[in-house]
């Protein structure tokens, strides 16, 4: 009867194998370059308009806005009590 080995040579041989081949796999990646995008670049030259005559500046008048309220009603006298 085999007696059960707490290290395990065979799960620690495909463990080591396993990150050996991640490390392998991530370091030939460092090679592989993707090819570069090239962007077209449009110049443009901004022309403002020659200047317009300065028009008179407007002064509006201001108006007072008349807000217009209810005369309030008047308040009844209270009863007198009787005694």
């Amino acid at each position: 009867m085999r007696r059960m080995d707490p290290f395990d040579q065979r799960a620690m041989t495909l463990s080591l194998g396993l990150h050996v081949s991640l490390l392998v796999g991530l370091w030939l990646s460092t090679f592989y370059q993707s090819p570069q995008l090239e962007f077209i670049a449009y110049e443009i030259e901004l022309v403002s308009p020659p200047p317009a005559e300065q028009a008179e500046e407007e002064e509006f008048a201001t108006e007072e806005v008349a807000i217009e309220r209810p005369e309030p009603e008047p308040v009844p006298p209270e009863p007198e009590p009787e005694e």
